[in-house]
């Protein structure tokens, strides 16, 4: 049981939850998740985001989500009485955990409603650990927040890509920044990979009871927080030891282009600089198109107007960069990228509207 609870600023009576009126939408869910938790239930509907394919509805049982808040508390070494922070939407499985892992562990819970630039703070009580977007993340250290707070044992920073904007970023702070691995289905993260101070690297270190394969290149994943089943992801991945990998990206995400394989993240991760140069806050992904002479092509998609010497520069630029034949064919625009429930770029609803202009 949690210690205690303080929802949107005010303090809760745990005895009177199921009789506390909600006056939001994040109050309702996060209120109806602790009355469900508290009354026994086994097995929970949750929904998927959609980042990995279509969003759908999936069944997890009460013990996968206590083998992965137990594994999280263990790895993070939070101890009774720590203050835990929830700022993200807790009808998903990621604010969900959140609340799971102060059950278990019996923290307090600070539950504040999801924003761009969540508090971090509490004048009676220090807060020992949180989890946060990117984009949170990105403006906590732009308004000094981050820098300046004491007291966290670490923030894990998931649901979308970490830029190298945000992790030079986070080299300016001492507390332990964390990337996260996982999906709904594995119940929250399974791997961890630290992004700032000595330790830093880009190989994920799963949690305590998660084993780890490669098949075809992709990752298996096994453990209490998959009831024991082997799941087969799409992700392709180096292993670098039984406890732990490189993300190399999705297999779905490989641009076959006249037999030379492409994978789409790398591609982005190497031209990110030299958008964010030509193209200041512009966001961009990589995609795909069939061509007659290659069966398919590596194309740049950015978000709103781009100039025609824009264009041009940004080709050069990348066809320079870049590994031969890794470079975009050509360089679309789009006015506003499809997204997911959780605010993801949508992929999969992106490549059909490019293959159908």
């Amino acid at each position: 049981m949690i210690r205690s609870l303080a929802l949107n600023g005010r303090k809760v009576d745990l005895n009177k939850i199921s009789s506390l009126k909600a006056k939001t939408e994040f109050e309702s869910s996060t209120l109806d998740f602790l009355n469900r938790w508290l009354s026994g239930q086994i097995q929970f509907r949750i929904n998927t985001s959609g980042s990995t394919g279509k969003p759908k509805t999936i069944t997890i049982t009460r013990q996968q989500m206590e083998a992965s808040a137990r594994a999280t508390n263990t790895y993070f070494g939070l101890d009774e009485n720590d203050t835990i922070y929830l700022c993200l939407n807790s009808a998903f499985i990621a604010g969900q955990m959140m609340i799971v892992r102060a059950m278990l562990g019996k923290f307090h819970l600070i539950a504040d409603e999801p924003s761009a630039t969540p508090k971090l703070t509490n004048n009676e009580t220090p807060i020992h650990f949180a989890a946060l977007i990117p984009m949170q993340a990105n403006n906590l250290i732009d308004n000094g927040i981050l820098k300046n707070i004491n007291g966290l044992k670490a923030i894990i920073i998931g649901g979308a890509a970490i830029d190298s904007g945000l992790e030079l970023k986070l080299q300016s702070i001492n507390t332990p920044a964390y990337a996260t691995f996982g999906m709904t289905e594995t119940v929250s993260h399974i791997a961890l990979r630290r992004i700032n101070g000595a330790a830093n690297s880009e190989v994920y270190e799963t949690l305590p009871g998660v084993k780890i394969g490669a098949k075809n290149e992709c990752l298996t994943i096994k453990g209490a927080i998959t009831s024991n089943i082997q799941i087969l992801t799409t992700d392709r991945v180096k292993l670098v030891s039984p406890t732990s990998f490189k993300w190399l990206g999705r297999i779905d995400n490989v641009v076959n282009s006249g037999g030379i394989k492409i994978q789409i993240e790398e591609v982005e991760h190497l031209i990110e600089p030299t958008i964010k140069d030509l193209l200041p806050n512009t966001r961009f992904v990589c995609s795909k198109r069939r061509d007659d002479k290659l069966g398919e092509k590596l194309v740049l998609v950015v978000e709103g107007a781009i100039k025609p010497l824009q264009s041009e520069q940004l080709l050069q630029r990348t066809k320079d960069l870049l590994p031969r034949y890794w470079a975009p064919k050509e360089i679309l625009s789009i006015s506003q990228f499809p997204e997911t429930v959780t605010s993801k770029i949508d992929r999969a609803s992106l490549y059909l509207s490019i293959e159908n202009t």
